[in-house]
Parts: structure tokens; C-alpha cells; sequence
């Protein structure tokens, strides 16, 4: 349907995963989700001239609104939620969103991720019936 997009059901949780993940005072969770409002179920969004309009959608504006979405896009792209690549005019023109379920699985691997968030996380999967991380839990 036109204006909808899929989202894990456990989206929430792995929002505060990132927050808690993120440097202090850098939390990234409202850039992602506003890339997973403009993806498409295949994970590509050009960005390329819309950083201003991204900016706005994760919450920030002024005159610093792309300098801070940026570094919150970075720091999504250090812990592996996103995949960046440049475009015509941009450092960041293309943004890949990553499987989640992959992503925290490799930072619970590498004990970036702890008991409390993982086994609440966890636990939402198995609410919903997501499978992707029984293997580890």
C-alpha cells in the first residue's frame, strides 16, 4: 500500500538498543527510524540533496539540523545498522538498512549488547514470533 512500509515488530526495542549503544548525548534511534519510514522492503534509500528533509523527519532542525543528522547516521553506520555510500554531491548519498536481527546478533556477539537489552529483546521476538535470534538467545 502507498504511505506504509514493513518494520520489525521489535523496532522498539532496537531503537533503545541504539540509543544505549550510541555515544552520550549522540542517540541515533530517531535517524533510523526515519530511514525505515522511507525504505522499502529491499533497504535502499537515496538520500542524495534530502538531508535537510531527513533532518527534519529524525527531529532536528536549525542551523546545525544536517551537521547533527549526519553524525547520527554515522554512528548507525559504526554499529553496523546502515551501509552508507557517496553520492553525486554528498559524502553520504545512499543509505543500505541493514537486517537488525543480524546486526544485534554481531553486537551481542562482540558483548556490545547486554543482558538487560538483549534478553528484552529477546523476549519481544518470541512475542511476535520472530525467529531470527533464537539461535543465540
Amino acid at each position: 500500500n502507498a504511505g506504509f512500509t514493513t518494520i520489525p515488530k521489535t523496532l522498539s526495542v532496537i531503537m533503545v538498543i541504539i540509543d544505549v549503544l550510541s555515544p552520550k548525548g549522540n542517540p541515533a534511534s530517531s535517524v533510523y527510524f526515519d530511514l525505515w519510514c522511507r525504505v522499502f522492503d529491499e533497504g535502499f534509500v537515496a538520500i542524495s540533496g534530502k538531508q535537510g528533509d531527513l533532518a527534519f523527519g529524525a527531529g532536528y532542525k536549525g542551523q546545525r539540523a544536517v551537521q547533527t543528522w549526519t553524525r547520527r547516521l554515522e554512528v548507525l553506520r559504526d554499529l553496523g545498522f546502515v551501509q552508507t555510500k557517496p553520492g553525486p554531491n554528498a559524502a553520504h548519498g545512499y543509505v543500505i538498512v541493514m537486517n537488525p536481527y543480524k546486526v544485534v546478533k554481531a553486537l551481542r556477539a562482540a558483548n556490545k549488547i547486554d543482558d538487560e537489552h538483549w534478553f528484552a529483546l529477546v523476549q519481544r521476538a518470541n512475542d511476535v514470533g520472530a525467529t531470527e535470534l533464537q539461535e543465540t538467545a
